[in-house]
């Protein structure tokens, strides 16, 4: 909402208004979709396991990111696998909206079930946790953390909110935004379900990769000339 001043003052002279997703393109009229591309994590290594489930967000801890709906859910599972999952919240509050206040309240319920290291390098977020949750409750306009996921092979659970599912494929889970439970379900669903990390590596080679990108940005730019 608050870029729609910045997207008039655009147009006038545009040859081409480009978004970086379906999604996107539903709610700027005209817009033509240029889907963002990633370099990969790298080569990740499989956590050495300790009997525990690591899951993992790295990004801006903020409300409308789904921090709190994250918390809520790694109680949910603690609760029916005693004890057993733990959390790392990767990242910090720059930029967010909130004052932090209810997540440290949330965090602190939490105890040392759940670490917040800051930011982390992405291959080492990758690194110490066994699946990644992107539980935003907000529209998200792309989801590059998804790309880069799927980049790294890594598991992932993301919420069923703007572009998201869209970057992340058919054929998996998206928990309705807000829903704790249906988080917790689908986290764990996701981790009984047969490996789809290759499967999400070829959807990124082929569709969010710099080669990709490359591709999709010089068909773009041809059909101005």
């Amino acid at each position: 909402r608050r870029q729609r001043a910045f997207l008039a003052a655009a147009r006038p002279g545009a040859e081409r208004i480009v978004v970086p997703s379906r999604f996107m393109a539903s709610r700027v009229s005209g817009a033509h979709v240029l889907e963002n591309w990633t370099a990969s994590f790298g080569v990740r290594s499989a956590r050495p396991s300790d009997g525990a489930v690591v899951v993992g967000f790295l990004g801006r801890l903020s409300v409308d990111k789904g921090i709190l709906v994250l918390c809520e859910a790694l109680e949910l599972l603690r609760t029916r696998r005693s004890g057993r999952y733990r959390g790392v919240l990767a990242g910090d509050a720059r930029l967010a909206d909130d004052d932090g206040s209810a997540i440290a309240a949330a965090v602190d319920r939490l105890g040392d079930a759940v670490v917040r290291p800051g930011w982390l390098d992405r291959l080492q977020f990758a690194n110490a946790v066994d699946l990644a949750v992107f539980p935003s409750i907000f529209p998200e306009s792309f989801g590059l953390v998804v790309a880069e996921a799927m980049s790294a092979r890594l598991p992932f659970v993301a919420s069923d909110v703007g572009a998201l599912p869209e970057v992340g494929g058919p054929g998996r889970i998206y928990p309705r935004p807000g829903d704790a439970t249906a988080l917790a379900d689908a986290i764990e669903a996701t981790l009984a379900e047969p490996d789809r990390t290759q499967v999400g590596y070829d959807r990124w080679l082929t569709m969010f990769s710099p080669e990709a990108g490359r591709a999709r940005l010089a068909e773009v730019l041809a059909s101005l000339t």
